[in-house]
């Protein structure tokens, strides 16, 4: 069982949990990112077209996947707490958030997330042709692998 941190950055925000002043469901533009060396850096960020934050008036729930370039197969999270409270949490993870004027930060803590090194090298060698860019996006699977880390970030 590996235990997986990463924060989850929530941008242009005007509550802690406050994502939409009306309850409802909204799409922002989602970016996972893995925290690596600045030469690795262009190469540890994903794009992810499945976020989603509900609001119904009182519990906000966050769902998305990790990238599949780094677990392997694909893995949803999602993750649920009080509109008005500073923590979230679901069947494999749980965060404790704070914010900034402009910034939600959640330290997210993961169990249970299984990477499948074999699946995630069939995934890269398939998506990246270049050999050069292979061997990068490899190596920010490897940080990962060893150091499950990231950063979500949603912007409005």
């Amino acid at each position: 069982m590996l235990k997986v941190i990463l924060t989850l950055i929530v941008t242009s925000l005007t509550g802690l949990f406050c994502l939409s002043a009306v309850a409802g469901t909204e799409s922002y533009p989602t970016i996972y990112t893995v925290p690596v060396a600045e030469n690795l850096a262009q190469y540890a960020v994903f794009p992810l077209a499945d976020s989603k934050i509900v609001n119904d008036g009182t519990t906000l729930t966050v769902t998305y996947s990790l990238p599949q370039e780094l677990t392997g197969t694909p893995m949803s999270v999602t993750l649920t707490g009080p509109v008005a409270g500073t923590t979230l949490s679901g069947p494999n993870a749980d965060a404790t958030c704070g914010k900034t004027d402009s910034l939600v930060s959640c330290k997210i803590s993961y169990t249970g997330i299984t990477i499948n090194a074999n699946a995630v090298k069939q995934y890269l060698t398939a998506k990246y042709t270049d050999s050069q860019e292979l061997g990068f996006r490899q190596q920010v699977a490897a940080i990962f692998e060893n150091e499950p880390v990231g950063i979500v970030s949603f912007s409005r």
